[in-house]
C-alpha cells in the first residue's frame, strides 16, 4: 500500500511539472519597440450612451506580418484589438449603462471575471497583458506603467453656433 501511495504520489508529481511547463510563459518583451501605450477613459454625453475604456498602442514601425495582435486583458476585462493601419492598435472596452427597466439577477462583472485567464489576475490598473500570435503560436507580452489620459466627455447636445 505504502508504495502504491508512493508512485501515485511522483506520478502526480510529474504531471504537476507537465501541466506548469506547458502553460504559456509572459515577458515584457515586445515583438516590436512600442513608441507608446496609454489608455483614455470616455463617457457619452446622454444617460443611457455609455462609458468606456480606450487602451492606445502605437509600435514604431509598422508590425511585422508573421505578428497578428489579437486581444488586450486590462483592468478584469478582455477585448480584441482594432486597428487601422500596421502601427496604431485600438482596445476598446465598452461598458453599457444598466437600464433601469431591465431587472437581471446577472452581476456582469462575475461574469467578465470568469473569462480571464489566470494569467491575468493581480495585473495593476496601469498594466495589461496582450496575446498576440507568432507564426501561429500564441505569446503574451505584459505592458507596464501605462499611462492615463484625461478623461474625454462627450457633450449630450451639438453645440450651436
Amino acid at each position: 500500500m505504502k508504495q502504491f501511495l508512493s508512485n501515485s504520489s511522483f506520478i502526480l508529481f510529474l504531471l504537476g511539472l507537465t501541466f506548469c511547463s506547458s502553460q504559456k510563459e509572459i515577458t515584457t518583451k515586445t515583438p516590436q519597440k512600442i513608441e507608446s501605450v496609454y489608455y483614455q477613459g470616455w463617457i457619452a454625453g446622454q444617460e443611457l450612451g455609455g462609458r468606456g475604456i480606450n487602451v492606445f498602442l502605437k509600435f514604431e514601425t509598422p508590425i511585422a506580418t508573421k505578428y497578428v495582435l489579437n486581444k488586450i486583458y486590462f483592468q478584469d476585462r478582455v477585448t480584441n484589438f482594432e486597428t487601422s493601419n500596421s502601427i496604431l492598435f485600438v482596445g476598446r472596452f465598452f461598458v453599457k449603462p444598466p437600464n433601469p427597466n431591465l431587472i437581471s439577477d446577472e452581476n456582469t462583472d462575475s461574469t467578465i471575471k470568469e473569462t480571464i485567464p489566470k494569467l491575468c489576475i493581480g495585473l495593476k490598473p496601469n498594466e495589461a497583458i496582450v496575446e498576440y500570435t507568432e507564426n501561429n503560436t500564441i505569446n503574451y507580452f505584459k505592458l507596464e506603467n501605462i499611462e492615463e489620459k484625461e478623461l474625454l466627455a462627450y457633450p449630450s447636445t451639438r453645440p450651436r453656433n
